[in-house]
């Protein structure tokens, strides 16, 4: 099966963005599309998972669009957002280390531009304007955790360069050069994500807005005065430098401070996931925000992006220990101990919290008259190794493309919505196309997708997945990963020098876990 040429796909430069003319028609439906971080279609109640901790997931898919065999284009967050906002493939327009910010379109743009009201709250660091992921909307708001935000900029953009660098392939000048740009540009997103959530007062986070403040703007200082010296602290402490931000040198004693940390971090959640630098907004922090917007909201129809990460945080039972998460927690540990497969644990936990949480803001929606217009789209921008088959993927991305990681709901709520079952095969690419259509907007012809009334009548003959493995998109040095999938197989490339080679086949009909593969098959020759 020939995927066809990567090289095709990612032109060397962008043509010129072109201007749409708009076809609207009246009587424009609200929308409002809400991602859960890391949802798996097979954990819905509905899918048959057991026991079912998704009652209004479930409830909100028996009454309205429910498409089964919906997918993701990759898995993670970073790698599935341009199939979300663009109708893009992850490789195209020169790869996803930028995010959305260099592709054409992103499907909110083009509702803004037809007079929409449009605002977004994200809590994943992929989903931050640094990724462009903010384009389109009138109000964005970043509530990320910055300790996560920090570490993922190491793992996706600083760390390779930097071991490049001490491996002596990357010279001095081409490293401040790196510097002066990529970790600029953290440095000043950083610094607008504190500012905004001074704005929304967003509830604090572990360490305060005005320390990290503080720290950021001495790390700038440093950046300009001697940025080899970042480079430095980087290659010594890796992901966790951010510890060191401001600081010209890493001493013994914050080493020292680390490593005692990490051990009774470790000793601590040998059994239980009890600690953690990390400091998420969870989802009613998130309701809050909506509800708080949509007081101020002009008569113009709207378009919300609402994301919650709590699913996706699932190992830290009590992430915050916020009163609410812990009144809650023991109805939630109990109703996912009820019958529940072994190896689900706190991700069974978070589902059920999540699912209450989604369901208190349908029904805010509900109560207040709004839903009488407002149409809600529910999807999750990827899936997540939990439970059983236990794959061992860990954090190799190359191993990302079963259904575990791919296999997302799309459900589709609101007036006008007639109960229905779709089985067409789609994924995130169909998901902006729809949404245009609700809306009574042209469909670019940049996006790859095709909306739901097409969808039902013509099933994507295959999809495609992709990725470049852990760390940056650099097409030249790293090996290519992309599956295709049909409704019967799933094959899995690999690629160097853009020259695919076989990898993965899994027969979906009679193997569905995935869990033989059949490359060495004469059969799949």
């Amino acid at each position: 099966m020939d995927p066809g040429p990567i090289e095709s796909r990612t032109p060397p430069r962008l043509e010129q963005r072109k201007e749409i003319e708009f076809a609207v028609k009246g009587n424009r439906p609200n929308i409002v599309l809400i991602i859960i971080d890391a949802l798996r279609f097979d954990r819905l109640g509905i899918s048959g998972y057991r026991p079912a901790l998704t009652p209004n997931l479930d409830r909100l898919a028996r009454n309205g669009v429910n498409c089964v065999n919906h997918f993701a284009v990759g898995c993670p967050s970073q790698i599935a957002i341009p199939g979300i906002f663009t109708s893009t493939l992850p490789f195209d327009w020169g790869g996803y280390n930028e995010g959305i910010r260099h592709r054409p379109y992103s499907f909110v743009e083009l509702l803004r531009g037809a007079g929409y009201d449009t605002f977004g709250i994200a809590t994943c660091h992929w989903f931050t304007s640094h990724y462009g992921c903010s384009r389109g909307f009138n109000h964005y708001a970043n509530l990320i955790d910055m300790f996560q935000w920090f570490r993922q900029c190491y793992i996706a953009h600083l760390g390779e360069p930097v071991a490049q660098w001490l491996a002596g392939r990357l010279s001095d000048d081409l490293m401040v050069d790196f510097l002066g740009s990529d970790y600029e540009q953290i440095l000043a997103s950083t610094l607008t994500y504190l500012d905004e959530q001074d704005r929304v007062e967003a509830p604090q986070r572990g360490r305060s807005r005005t320390e990290w403040r503080r720290a950021v703007r001495s790390e700038r200082e440093l950046l300009s005065n001697d940025p080899l010296s970042i480079a430095h602290k980087i290659a010594t402490l890796g992901a966790d430098f951010h510890f060191a931000l401001g600081l010209q040198t890493v001493d013994e004693s914050l080493k020292a401070e680390l490593a005692r940390s990490k051990a009774w971090d470790s000793r601590l959640n040998r059994r239980i996931f009890l600690r953690s630098h990390r400091r998420g907004f969870e989802a009613h922090d998130v309701n809050r925000q909506v509800r708080s917007h949509m007081k101020r909201n002009s008569n113009r129809p709207f378009f919300g992006f609402v994301h919650y990460f709590d699913l996706h945080e699932s190992k830290l039972l009590i992430p915050n220990l916020s009163l609410s998460r812990l009144v809650e927690l023991p109805r939630d540990v109990g109703r996912s101990m009820k019958g529940r497969p072994k190896g689900q644990g706190g991700h069974d936990v978070a589902l059920s919290f999540t699912d209450r949480r989604l369901g208190e803001l349908i029904r805010w929606f509900e109560r207040t008259g709004l839903s009488k217009n407002t149409l809600f789209l529910i999807t999750g921008d990827h899936g997540v190794e939990a439970g059983i088959p236990y794959r061992g993927a860990g954090s190799d991305l190359s191993r990302f493309f079963t259904d575990d990681f791919l296999h997302v709901p799309l459900i589709i709520y609101g007036p006008g919505i007639d109960s229905e079952e779709i089985h067409s095969l789609m994924s995130h690419l169909d998901l902006g196309p729809t949404i245009l259509e609700q809306a009574g907007i042209e469909i670019p012809s940049e996006f790859l997708g095709m909306p739901l009334s097409r969808r039902r009548r013509e099933p994507a003959p295959y999809l495609i997945s992709e990725n470049a493995g852990k760390g940056r998109c650099d097409f030249d040095e790293k090996t290519l990963y992309f599956g295709v999938r049909t409704e019967k197989l799933k094959v899995v490339f690999e690629a160097d020098d853009f020259r695919p080679r076989e990898r993965d086949v899994f027969d979906l009909q009679r193997d569905p876990l995935e869990k033989v593969n059949l490359h060495e098959s004469d059969s799949f020759q």
